[in-house]
């Protein structure tokens, strides 16, 4: 049986997944925009095979806000979001007593 604070913790990892994913679709998608706006061999390069790129552009920005909706669904039905971290660490809140913050420190948690 889980404890208290496996479930917290396993709540906390996948919300770390999520939010890590959402970050790289994001900083990829502006990363590519920034070099094409400065460097014109680049976009020359680009401009070879535009379909090819919109593609890939249109995918990162899917998917971006597709892991932003897994973050903040708002349907109950949902396993897991925002909402499911925040009630689970409330329902939970002795995890983080001085007590037990103290005894993950001691074990270098």
């Amino acid at each position: 049986m889980k404890t208290k604070e496996d479930m917290f913790t396993q709540e906390l990892e996948i919300f770390r997944t999520e939010i890590e994913s959402a970050i790289q679709f994001f900083y990829a998608f502006l990363t590519f925009n920034a070099v094409l706006s400065k460097d014109k061999k680049a976009l020359d390069l680009v401009n070879r095979t535009p379909l090819f790129w919109r593609t890939n552009i249109g995918a990162l920005q899917t998917a971006f806000f597709v892991a932003l909706g897994r973050i903040f669904d708002q349907n109950s039905r949902s396993k897991h979001n925002v909402d499911k971290l925040l009630n689970t660490a409330q329902k939970q809140a002795d995890i983080f007593s001085s007590e037990a913050l103290e005894a993950h420190r001691r074990e270098g948690l």
